[in-house]
Parts: C-alpha cells; structure tokens; sequence
C-alpha cells in the first residue's frame, strides 16, 4: 500500500450494517470492513496494527458518506 489512503464510511440498514470502504490511491477497493468488526477485519487488512489503529480511531469521527483521504 502506499503512503495514501481514503475512507469511505457507508451508511447500512440495521444497527450492524455500516461498513467502512478502504481504497488505495488510485480509488482502487483494499476492503469493505463491517463497521462494528472493523478492528479484526483492518488487522487482516493492514499488516501494520499502528495504521490499523489510526484508521480505526478516523473511521469514528468520520460522516456517512464523505470521502476522507488520509495519509499512512
């Protein structure tokens, strides 16, 4: 992955189903986490558990549906 990333929080039906849309920086999808799981899918996701964290801690500030670039 490169030193760019962008987040994409997606708005579900039910209390569980808003998930989190990873891309690289050619918007191409590195994941789709369930939101409510979204730390142990990152860890499969993302080998450093330091930028797993930082996405995780972004992700919960973040708008439903507001593309967010962020730097890795």
């Amino acid at each position: 992955m490169g030193s760019e990333m962008y987040l994409l929080k997606v708005k579900g039906n039910g209390a569980d189903a808003d998930f989190l849309q990873i891309r690289d920086a050619n918007f191409s999808l590195v994941g789709n986490v369930r939101f409510a799981q979204q730390l142990q899918s990152l860890s499969q996701i993302i080998e450093d558990e330091k930028t797993a964290l930082k996405i995780k801690s972004m992700a919960e500030k973040l708008p439903h549906g507001k593309l967010t670039k962020i730097e890795v």
